[in-house]
Parts: structure tokens; C-alpha cells; sequence
């Protein structure tokens, strides 16, 4: 009969069974030659029975690379009443028409959310101390993916490209449960009528009504954008509900 060496690896039971050590000491080869399998043992098994092996107290499996995403900080603005969305009915479009009035409607906007928030990114002429970047979607999605921070200021995008975009963000805060939002009628700046729609971002959960379960950190945020945007009060205010909310977070 042909002889066959095993090499079992911090399996009680297979110990048991097999037979085949006198010393189950978890670590034993670590503790000795600074290698969980050496390359004589390797070399002198014709098989391995493997189970879950390892520990804080060895190797580099904690160690992870600091997250891109850190610092991460901006604001989509995304046209919502126009676009690929809209037509009309039992037809297939693959343009997206959008006219100069309403680029213009929603891009003065994005100035106004930027002058708020001290950004340098935007319309050149009309607000010159702004700069302006332009990226295609796919560029953009794949910067958010890469290097988030690189988009940090205010980015403006038709309705379909943002709704896209918003969706790929939420993964950055690590769940899209956490992302307030705003629809606005038109500019927030104190001097005229501007109704709004302020929610979170995601939609119902009747799996966990009842519960006590539900996140409810984007609907805080979402009420900091109303005092913000509807009661127009000081930003202090909804950075200071900002800032408790982080300090409850990181407690």
C-alpha cells in the first residue's frame, strides 16, 4: 500500500478522526519557523485538510489601506423635470433635448449652492470667480469610483445622468439610506417663492416597519436642508444638527 502524508491545519474534529497528530497547538508552526506552512512540510504532504485558520495575533489580515473616500465633499445637482424622462407615451427616445432656459435655470442654481458653500467650480461668465471643470459621465462615474475627492464642489447633470451618479454616490457613505435630498421649484435665496420637496433618498421598508430599526440619519439631513433651503436660516444651524449627528456617530 502506497504511504500518503497529510498535513492537517486547526481542525479539531479532523484531528480526532484522523489520527494523525499527537499536538493540536494552534500556531505551533508560526510560533516556530515564522511560517504557518513551511516548504519541507509542503513538500513532504500529499494532501492538506484546510479549516479556518489565523488570528489577529498573526500575519497583516487587519491592515486595510486608508479609504479614497475620505474627505470626500459635494453637492448633485440634477435637473428633475426634464430630459430622456419625458415624452411622450408608446415612443422610444434615445436623445435627450434640453433648451438654453432650462441649462440656464438649473445651472444658476448650482451658483448659488456653490457661493453658499465657498466652491470654486462652476458658470465662468456669470459667476467668474467659479471654475468651471467639464467631464463626460463616464469619466465622472469612474472618478467617483476612483478618487472621490476629485469631484469634490458642486457638479451639475441632466436628470438621467444624475439620477445615476446619485445612486453610485450613496455608496461612498456606505449605504444610500444615509443621503438627504432636495427638490427645489427654484433658487433659495430669500427673495422669492421657492417650494420644495426635502427627503431621504431611498424608499419604504415595510419589511422592518415597527421595528425600530430604521436609519434615520438621511431624514435629519434632510430637515438641515430645509431650514437651509425653505426657512433660510443661517447654515450655523444645520451644521451644528451636522455636527452632533457626527459626534453621536463616532461616540
Amino acid at each position: 500500500m502506497a504511504e500518503h502524508k497529510i498535513v492537517v491545519l486547526g481542525i479539531a474534529k479532523g484531528v480526532r478522526v484522523l489520527k494523525t497528530i499527537e499536538e493540536n497547538k494552534p500556531s505551533c508552526s508560526v510560533d516556530a519557523t515564522g511560517s504557518p506552512l513551511t516548504d519541507e512540510t509542503l513538500a513532504a504532504a500529499n494532501a492538506v485538510l484546510l479549516g479556518s485558520i489565523g488570528g489577529p495575533e498573526w500575519g497583516t489580515g487587519s491592515v486595510r489601506p486608508e479609504p479614497r473616500c475620505r474627505g470626500t465633499d459635494f453637492v448633485i445637482v440634477r435637473e428633475l423635470t426634464g430630459g430622456i424622462y419625458f415624452g411622450e407615451r408608446n415612443s422610444a427616445w434615445d436623445t435627450e433635448p434640453y433648451s438654453r432656459a432650462e441649462v440656464e435655470r438649473f445651472a444658476r442654481l448650482a451658483g448659488f449652492l456653490a457661493h453658499g458653500r465657498g466652491d470654486k467650480k462652476i458658470l465662468e461668465k456669470e459667476f467668474p470667480d467659479f471654475k468651471v471643470e467639464r467631464q463626460l459621465i463616464d469619466s465622472a462615474a469612474m472618478i467617483m469610483v476612483k478618487n472621490p475627492t476629485g469631484l469634490n464642489g458642486v457638479i451639475v447633470t441632466s436628470n438621467l445622468f444624475g439620477d445615476i451618479i446619485s445612486d453610485e454616490a450613496s455608496v461612498i457613505p456606505g449605504s444610500i439610506g444615509l443621503l438627504p435630498s432636495a427638490g427645489l421649484s427654484g433658487i433659495p435665496d430669500g427673495n422669492g417663492k421657492c417650494n420644495g420637496i426635502y427627503e431621504p433618498i431611498y424608499s419604504s421598508a415595510p419589511d422592518i416597519s415597527g421595528k425600530g430599526i430604521v436609519n434615520l440619519i438621511s431624514t435629519i439631513l434632510s430637515v438641515t436642508m430645509l431650514l437651509r433651503y425653505f426657512l433660510n436660516l443661517p447654515g450655523e444651524i444645520g451644521d451644528a444638527v451636522v455636527k452632533e449627528l457626527t459626534r453621536i456617530l463616532k461616540a
